[in-house]
């Protein structure tokens, strides 16, 4: 046992934790807990704007016609005339249909390979830093993380249509890429991993799948480090950066995760978000769509 492997484990077993209690805890309330925290934090981004904008209104023009104003002039309900904008244009609208179509057909095929390939076998790596601890079960406390940076984004781009595209499309062709390398590296996870709770795959693949050999890479990490970018919002990029690495860490001390796949899922993500994001694809394609069709 190596000298930090057992420090840690006597500062665990001096303070008698209780893992499983804690983490069927939030398996049951962790919903729960993702939908109060993002409840606070739009009350906390926008609850500021809401009060101002209101009581100035409310000075200027009075009761009687303050409420729709103020429904103008917010900033996080001006999303409905920003999509209505968007979609004025009918070459514009006929894109963004068909791509959420193809999108969502794409997604659904790369997580039904995810699921048959969890029968495959592959090679079981030697990795120093599952020798550190003991296995341990931090699927609730993954989930938890997870899914609230996932809503956080969502609240974030909802009110830019053309950037929600990309960004959707981003996740997709992250997961075509990372069916690409599941498919090239084949591995499989150690023989005492403890398999990854997670309710919504589960309604999804279905209780009796246990997805186990998507393994390079992370599917977990390299979401969390794909809207991590210099400019996004300080608190939205924080969260990003802290809960990457505490997930990787979980994941590998879950034996769920080699560290290998891991630490290259953030250069993948990467990848991903300067060749998708960051282009004016989109662009181009309703620009070469409006030349071959006549909308007049």
């Amino acid at each position: 046992m190596y000298p930090f492997q057992e420090y840690l484990t006597n500062i665990l077993e001096a303070r008698n934790w209780n893992f499983d209690y804690y983490h069927q805890l939030l398996l049951e309330y962790g919903p729960v807990l993702i939908l109060t925290a993002v409840t606070l934090f739009i009350g906390k981004y926008f609850g500021g704007r809401i009060r101002l904008k209101w009581s100035e209104l409310y000075k200027e023009k009075g009761i009687s016609n303050a409420w729709s104003k103020f429904l103008a002039r917010t900033n996080h309900l001006k999303f409905k005339a920003t999509w209505k904008d968007y979609f004025s244009d009918p070459a514009t609208k006929r894109f963004f249909i068909t791509s959420i179509v193809i999108g969502t057909v794409l997604g659904t095929l790369s997580a039904k390979f995810v699921a048959y390939n969890s029968s495959a076998s592959g090679r079981i790596l030697y990795d120093p830093f599952m020798t550190i601890l003991a296995v341990k079960d931090w699927s609730s406390f993954i989930f938890v993380l997870e899914y609230f940076a996932v809503i956080l984004i969502f609240f974030h781009v909802i009110d830019r249509p053309a950037y929600f595209l990309k960004c959707a499309w981003a996740f997709v062709t992250l997961q075509i890429v990372r069916c690409v390398f599941i498919k090239m590296i084949p591995l499989s996870p150690p023989s005492d991993m403890i398999f990854l709770t997670d309710p919504f795959t589960q309604m999804f693949f279905g209780e009796n799948i246990q997805v186990s050999n998507d393994l390079f890479f992370s599917g977990h990490v390299s979401l969390l480090a794909l809207f991590y970018k210099k400019k996004q919002k300080k608190f939205i990029k924080a969260y990003l950066f802290l809960a990457s690495i505490l997930v990787g860490i979980m994941l590998v001390w879950q034996h769920v995760h080699y560290s290998y796949d891991v630490l290259f899922a953030p250069i993948a993500s990467y990848f991903v978000y300067k060749l998708v994001v960051e282009r004016n694809w989109d662009i181009q394609i309703i620009n070469k769509y409006k030349s071959l069709v006549n909308f007049d």
